[in-house]
Formats: structure tokens, C-alpha cells, sequence
């Protein structure tokens, strides 16, 4: 998913809107002018429950017979005020940002009405049919309402899904990023030439060194006056309406919504120089750019006393971050004139870094740090975002030093779990219900009410494996399920489990039907770094399994702050050996309940987690087989298996700041996650211990799975006598992103990347040829282990087209046969890399340490690269911004002096 970034016009636009309450013009010309308008309202109905969580989302899927599946649709409504138009309405476009990226058919319906309650029906404007159109990740999606929309008015559209394939997610009016919201354009074949009037009463107030107060009485304009241009001059020239564009522009404008004519409006023209005089005049302009025809009267004023700016803050550090704050620190500036009056820190979340330039539309930090600080925390942030942040100290006369140099923080996804429990689970307990019934001295019933909000704690202690049956809550509001504090704040529950196939255990309930959603399984209730310790989980009598084992259609949850320390026996030959630490996934079947078209797993966020010394894979997410596995289903005596089913997709997956260490297969495997997939902040270390071929990778990719993998590090520190794998293998299909990552040692490839394809989901149209882009990732000695052979990255995707290798580090053995890059289908871009066997010459931090960081003495890599922000990449491994200068470094750190 390719997260492309507006272009600065629209940003400009966009950001316009929110200045004037919704209403801008983007382009005016002589016979046609378009107006732009945000919603005034808008949600999506999910199984009749209105959901405002920033996104607009769609899903119609299709019972057999092609009839509608109420229970399953979720349709978007979105209301806007159209104002402003004078002449005849020739096109109007909704434009949506997407989120998630899928292809199916929209049927759009719209309605004149100022209310979205009662839930309009709307006529039909337009039905996709097939093919239909693939709505990209992080794109904008149109859709045309020129049938609706004739003049001003209030008018309502109604979104829904037609085709069953997928789900999209549009950003609402809500979204935390305002150049991602909703946006209605009319063009109108008429002009505004109308200008507003002559701006009255101006006159200058208070002085300092470096601005003036005006006020002025604000004129009337036949549609309504937009905004104010206010300029200087310092020679003795009378600034008129013929002269104006020879005067200087003040910087900053006033901003803001104009008051109604006849009002008084003020604003401090600012970064004057001092013991000067200045020549103000201002015009008013309206929404189609007309400016007052005359200028206002002029108003003369001079600054006082002699004042120099304070210099640029240095030293403008990160420090802790939580899902709400990031924690600063700096050195206090030199002050040539008065000393600091205040600082102010700004932000942005559009990538783009926090200048001098774009200074007045960044987002302020509220509350901001006093002039004596040099540490602040900034707060009021949303959770799992990526901010740029800088500063600027201010001085008594308004004087400002240049923004500081920017600094990356992304906030964690970790909210804290609500205080207090609903109900306690005693460590005698071994199953708990989400529904009613009789509880017992082994079993309770929590009689949800599936509005979410419960608090189920676990007494921490040593207890026996533990079963979670039908436990649901509902969207933005879980059921939390969390160890208890114990009595001094540090508890922990610990499950030494030898008997069953799991150690947790959530599913279905097999009375009720109902399947687990909508939950949070975290150890976040006590101090320690890990609430939930499963240990000693391995084969007896036996019984095989894993630690957390998650089935039965489960979706919509949360696993996190859980340690796995054991699902290994003690036989140096692995026989007494379990499983995986992590199993989440609901496994097709002949009856069909959790296969394609009948089920999907959504939004699944594993972080947070440690998972050591395991049987098998570490976290083992989805079902292995995407393109389907053979069963047995007419069950005669032959017991051949002669029908294939598909196993289910899963949409929207998070894994993110897990820890693996010394995984018997796999340290992450993951498959069917088919969209809107994130897998960063890992750390696999010491995976594939057991040597099994094809079952010893790093990160393993399996089929159906697409997505973005990143700033990950995934080190072998093994004997080179263990047969381990590659650092990360890719059988995915295509739509793929690979960078900032760091791989020590593979054993075999550093990137082993090819087409799993045979046996398709014929159901699934996704499999649409795109490509994979591998970027900015160091690659440590590849073949560390497999007889002198293994390549950085080794590709062999003969169905994609337009895949790309750019601005990697690859140091090869010196012994062997390896590549840099093995391009086996001779379709890849493969430039500005550095490939070498040796490591000296990029002059790492500390190679022998394994600390790859650039060094002033890096000239191989520093400042070699080229610029992959059109792949969504704009920070390092670090979090860092790229470029630092005005070039891309090579390889997963982007070098800071």
C-alpha cells in the first residue's frame, strides 16, 4: 500500500478551508469558478449502531442468490452546506481519501435535506458494474454528484457497497489529518466580479521594536468577505490600490474567520524591524479572489527602541513518548536583545517538516512551555500517529528565532486500560463466558451486554490455562481483559500449562454461537513490563499446542504486554517441543463457517509483546494456506481429500514493537492479511533454531498477504551450523513495501521474495500485478549459514511489473557466491545502492557492536541516495526525517551530526 502525499496545492486548499469555515476557491477564471466545502455531517451505520471514529466506511457483502445480508452492510452518509454559487452548477465532485485500498462497486445515492436524521434513502445517482475500479491506499477517490448538486442548498449522499469483494475506508471529517477530509467541489459557470468594499476607520494602536497593532471596521461584500491582505511600506510613497503590488506583504496574514461588516477587526503586524516607519494599508478579498477596489486609508506608525531576534534553539531533543505525549528538552537560545519571553513548539502530521515557511499552518502544541523552561512535554496527541515537531523562542517585542531542526515522534497505540474491574477472575477459574449462565467454582458467566466497557481482571498468582468463550464488545469500546495489581502494584499472571493445547484460549461459544470480538487482552494492569507470563507450555501425555491460541471467528482485538518464556520441552532433539507462541486464526473448514465470502478477521493489533524460546513460530497469524488447502468433505472411506477450500482474508493488521528471540520456526509469520497491513518496530532475534528448511525465517510472508514492512531489525547471533533462513521470505502478492529495515546474519537471503500464486482464491480479484519496492534497508552479511551462498535480496516475482531496489546497503561474506541483488525475473529497478564485501569502508558507528548508523566519514552512503518519498518513505529507522539535508542517505539510517 503506497501511502502517496498531496501535493502542496492541495495542502494550501485544503488548509484553506478549515481557515474560513468551509469555503474556499480553488480555481477562477473568466467563465467558471469552483467552490470547495467540507462536510457538515458525517458517520457509517455498522449493524445499525452510528460509528464517529474519523474513518467513512463501506461493506455490502452478498448472501447466496445475490440478496442484501443486512446484518453485514455498513453504509456512509455525509451532509454538506453548498453557499456561494451565483451562476450554473457544471460539475460537482465528492472527493474521499482512502485508508484502505480495495476494489468494490459503490452504489451512491443523494438527497436535498439538511438533516441526516431520520437516515435518508435517496435516489440512485450511479452503480458501479464490472471491472470494477481499484481504490488505492492513501489516494483520493471521486466520485461524481453533478446530478444532485443544482445551486445553493443543503444536500445529503448516501454510500454503499454493491459487490461483496472488499471493504474501503474513506477519512470522515473527523480524521486527526485535516487535508484528508471529506471535500464537495462545484464548478459554476458564473464569476463573482463583485469586490468587497473599502476596508474603513484603520488605524494603528500599541508599538514595540518589532510590530504594530491595527484595527480597522470591517466592509460588506455581496457573498461574504473571506479574509484581508494587509502591507507596508517604509518609504513616504502613499500605498494605493495601483501601488499595491510594489508593496510588501506582511508575514504573517491575518487569519481566521472575518467578522461581519461593520464589526471591528485587529491584527499585529509582526517581524518589523525596529526604530522604523512603517506606511499599513489593508483591502479586503472575498472567496473569488476579488480585492476591495480601493485600499484603505493609510495609517503610519514607528517601531521603538533597537532589537535583535533570538538565535535558533539547538539541541531540540526527543525523549519519552506515550500514546498522548512527547517528552522535549533543549538549550535555552542566545538572545542578542531581550531575553525570552516564551516558547512555542509546533506540529505537523502530513509528513512534511515544520519550517519557518509553513510556521503559521502548522498545529500549536496547547499548552505551550513558560520563556524559563527547557524541558516540556507536549500533550493532547493522538494515539499511534506520526508528528514533526519544532520550536522557536519568542521575546518580549515579538521578535523569534528560525525553527529549530525537526524531531519525529509517533505516538504508541497503547492506551491505558480503564481503572477498576467490572468483575475479578479468581485462579481457580479455567473458562469464562461472555454470556449468562450459573457460575461456578471453574467457570464464570459475565452476562455482557455487548456495549463494551467491561473490565474483566485476572488475579495475578500461578494458575492453569485459561478460556475466553464469546466474549464481545463492540467498535471503540472493548471488553478489557487485563491481569489484576496484586497488592503491590506489580502483579503478574503466571500460567504453567502442560495438559491442553493452550494456555489462553479464546473462541466461539459453542452454546451461544457467539464468536469473540471486539476485545483487549493486556497486560497493562500492574507495573511490570509484562502482565500475562506464559510458561513451561510444552508437550506432556501427549498434548501439543501453543500459548495463546485465538479461533472460532475472533476479530476485532488487541493482544499486547504478553510474554511467552516457554513453549520448548527439554529433548536437545526437540521431540518434546510444542508449538508456536501465538496462534490467531480460524482454519476453513468443509461446513464453510470461517472460509472466504463467509468470514473476515478484522483489525487485529498485536505490540507490545515477548515471545522467547518457542517450539515453533513466535507469532503465527492467519491461515498458511491463502490459495487454498484440500479436505476430505464427502467423508467416505477413502477419506481422499478432493475439495479445496479458502481459508479467510483478514483486513486491517497491526504488528508492531514485538520482541521474538530464539523461535523454533518462524519469529513472525503471517498470511491471508490482504489489506491495510503494517508490520514495523520488530525484533526478531535468534529465529529458527531448530533448522527446519523452509520453516526458519526471520519474518515470514506467506500467500494472500500484501502490505507495508518496516524499521524492523531481525538478527541471527547463531552458529553458523544452525540451519537458519532468511531474514525476511516473501511469498505475498505484490502491493508490497520493504524499508528501514535491519538484517544481521541471515543465514540464507536477507530478502528472499517470490510469486505464490498456483491455486488462487478465484474469489479474490486483488491479485492485480502490483509491485514490490525494496528501500533503505541495511542487509549484514547474507549466507551467514547456508554453504556460502545467499544473496541481499533475491527476486523472483515474474508477475509483477514496475518492482523497485532503491538506496539499500548490502555487505556481503567475502567467501561464497552472493549477490547484492539477484533479480531473477530481470524486471527490477535496481539503482543508487551500495553493495560491497567490505565493511570498513562505510565507516559505521561500530560495526563490531552491530551499530550500522552513518558516520560524517560514510561517504559511500551519506547524501547518495535518492528521494523515495513517493513510496511513503520519509523517515529512518530511527524515526528521524528523511532527507536530514537536501539528499536521501543509503541504507536504514539516514545520518544526524
Amino acid at each position: 500500500m503506497m501511502k502517496k502525499h498531496l501535493s502542496m496545492a492541495m495542502a494550501f486548499l485544503l488548509a484553506t478551508v478549515t481557515l474560513f469555515g468551509g469555503l474556499f476557491v480553488a480555481n477562477r477564471s473568466a467563465s467558471a469558478a469552483t467552490l470547495s466545502f467540507g462536510a457538515a455531517e458525517d458517520f457509517y451505520m455498522d449493524g445499525g449502531v452510528k460509528q464517529e471514529d474519523g474513518l467513512l466506511k463501506v461493506r455490502q457483502l452478498k448472501a447466496s442468490g445475490g440478496s442484501e445480508v443486512d446484518s453485514n452492510t455498513i453504509v456512509s452518509y455525509l451532509r454538506f452546506n453548498v453557499t456561494g454559487v451565483t451562476g450554473t452548477v457544471t460539475a460537482a465532485n465528492l472527493k474521499l481519501f482512502v485508508e484502505n485500498s480495495g476494489d468494490p462497486a459503490f452504489r451512491v445515492y443523494g438527497a436535498t435535506g439538511s438533516s441526516l436524521s431520520p437516515l435518508p434513502t435517496g435516489t440512485l445517482l450511479y452503480s458501479e458494474t464490472s471491472p470494477y475500479p481499484t481504490y488505492g491506499y492513501h489516494t483520493w477517490a471521486t466520485f461524481d454528484l453533478s446530478s444532485l448538486i443544482t445551486g445553493n442548498g443543503s444536500y445529503v449522499v448516501v454510500i454503499k457497497g454493491t459487490n461483496g469483494v472488499s471493504d474501503v475506508h474513506f477519512h470522515s471529517s473527523d480524521s486527526t489529518t485535516s487535508t484528508w477530509r471529506p471535500t464537495l467541489e462545484v464548478t459554476t459557470s458564473g464569476t463573482d466580479t463583485t469586490p468587497p468594499g473599502t476596508v474603513t476607520g484603520l488605524s494603528a494602536g500599541a508599538t514595540t521594536s518589532s510590530a504594530v497593532a491595527l484595527s480597522w471596521t470591517a466592509p460588506s461584500d455581496n457573498i461574504g468577505v473571506t479574509g484581508y491582505e494587509v502591507v507596508y511600506r517604509t518609504d513616504s510613497t502613499a500605498i494605493t490600490s495601483g501601488n499595491w503590488s510594489s508593496a510588501t506583504l506582511a508575514s504573517p496574514q491575518p487569519t481566521g474567520t472575518p467578522k461581519p461588516a461593520g464589526q471591528t477587526e485587529s491584527f499585529t503586524v509582526s517581524n518589523l524591524s525596529s526604530n522604523t516607519t512603517y506606511r499599513f494599508s489593508v483591502r479586503a478579498k472575498d472567496a473569488a479572489g476579488n480585492l476591495s477596489t480601493t485600499a484603505a486609508t493609510n495609517v503610519t506608525a514607528t517601531t521603538t527602541g533597537t532589537n535583535t531576534a533570538p538565535s535558533q534553539i539547538t539541541g531540540f531533543t526527543k525523549g519519552a513518548v506515550t500514546n498522548t505525549t512527547v517528552a522535549f528538552t533543549w538549550t535555552a537560545p542566545t538572545n542578542p536583545g531581550l531575553p525570552t519571553d516564551h516558547y512555542e513548539i509546533r506540529y505537523r502530521t502530513d509528513g512534511n517538516n515544520v519550517t519557518d515557511a509553513n510556521w503559521s499552518s502548522s498545529t500549536a502544541a496547547s499548552p505551550q512551555p513558560s520563556g524559563t523552561s527547557t524541558s516540556f512535554t507536549v500533550s493532547n496527541l493522538t494515539a499511534n500517529t506520526t508528528y514533526k515537531f519544532a520550536i522557536r523562542a519568542y521575546d518580549s517585542d515579538g521578535l523569534y528565532s528560525p525553527a529549530s531542526a525537526n524531531q519525529t515522534a509517533t505516538t504508541t497505540n497503547t492506551t491505558p486500560p480503564p481503572s477498576g474491574c467490572t468483575v475479578n477472575i479468581a485462579n481457580t477459574v479455567s473458562q469464562v463466558f461472555g454470556g449468562s449462565g450459573t457460575n461456578t467454582s471453574t467457570k464464570v458467566y459475565l452476562n455482557l451486554s455487548k456495549n463494551g466497557g467491561e473490565v474483566v481482571c485476572i488475579d495475578p498468582g500461578t494458575r492453569g490455562k485459561l478460556e475466553f468463550k464469546g466474549i464481545q464488545g463492540k467498535a471503540g469500546s472493548p471488553v478489557i481483559i487485563k491481569n489484576g495489581a496484586g497488592t503491590n502494584g506489580n502483579g503478574v499472571v503466571t500460567i504453567n500449562n502442560n495438559d491442553a493445547g493452550y494456555a489462553i484460549h479464546v473462541t466461539s461459544d459453542d452454546t451461544t454461537g457467539d464468536a469473540s470480538k471486539y476485545f483487549r487482552l493486556t497486560g497493562t494492569g500492574s507495573t511490570a513490563n509484562y502482565g500475562f507470563n506464559i510458561a513451561n507450555h510444552y508437550l506432556n501425555a501427549g498434548v501439543t499446542g501453543s500459548a495463546l491460541v485465538i479461533r472460532g471467528g475472533s476479530t476485532n482485538y488487541e493482544v499486547d504486554h504478553i510474554e511467552v518464556s516457554s513453549t520448548k520441552g527439554t529433548n536437545p532433539d526437540h521431540s518434546g517441543d510444542s508449538w508456536a507462541g501465538f496462534l490467531l486464526k480460524s482454519d476453513p473448514s468443509c461446513d464453510m463457517t470461517y472460509n472466504y465470502g463467509n468470514f473476515t478477521q478484522y483489525d487485529t493489533l498485536l505490540h507490545d509483546n515477548y515471545i522467547h524460546d518457542t517450539g515453533a513460530e513466535g507469532i503465527y497469524l492467519g491461515f498458511n494456506n491463502y490459495n487454498g488447502t484440500m479436505k476430505d468433505c464427502d467423508n467416505d472411506a477413502s477419506h481422499v481429500a478432493e475439495t479445496r477450500v479458502y481459508p479467510h482474508p483478514l483486513i486491517g493488521v497491526r504488528v508492531y514493537n514485538n520482541i521474538t528471540e530464539n523461535t523454533g520456526y518462524d519469529g513472525i509469520q503471517i498470511a491471508g492479511a490482504v489489506s491495510d497491513v503494517e508490520v514495523y518496530n520488530n525484533r526478531i532475534v535468534n529465529y529458527g533454531v531448530r533448522g527446519t528448511s523452509s520453516q526458519n525465517n526471520g519474518l515470514q510472508i506467506n500467500s494472500g498477504t500484501t502490505g507495508r514492512f518496516y524499521n524492523n531489525l531481525i538478527q541471527n547471533n547463531l552458529s553458523s551450523s544452525v540451519n537458519v533462513g532468511s531474514a525476511i521470505s516473501n511469498l505475498g502478492r505484490g502491493d508490497e513495501y520493504f524499508y528501514n529495515n535491519i538484517l544481521i546474519r541471515p543465514g540464507d537471503d536477507g530478502i528472499y521474495s517470490r510469486d505464490d500464486r498456483d491455486n488462487k482464491n478465484p474469489a479474490d480479484t486483488y491479485y492485480d500485478d502490483s509491485p514490490i519496492h525494496f528501500a533503505n534497508n541495511t542487509i549484514i552479511y547474507p549466507g551467514f549459514d547456508s554453504g556460502g551462498v545467499g544473496d541481499g535480496i533475491d527476486f523472483n516475482n515474474t508477475a509483477l511489473v514496475g518492482s523497485t531496489f532503491r538506496n539499500n546497503i548490502v555487505v556481503l561474506p567475502t567467501t561464497g557466491t552472493h549477490q547484492g541483488i539477484h533479480d531473477g525475473s530481470n524486471m527490477l529497478a535496481d539503482s543508487f545502492n551500495v553493495v560491497t564485501t567490505t565493511i570498513s569502508s562505510l565507516n559505521f558507528v561500530n560495526a563490531a557492536a552491530d551499530n550500522y548508523h552513518l558516520t560524517s566519514s560514510s561517504t559511500s552512503a551519506k547524501d547518495q541516495g535518492t528521494n523515495v518519498s513517493s513510496l511513503g518513505i520519509t523517515t529512518d529507522y530511527d524515526g528521524n526525517s528523511r532527507p536530514y539535508n537536501s539528499t536521501y542517505d543509503i541504507g536504514a539510517f539516514e545520518y544526524r551530526p
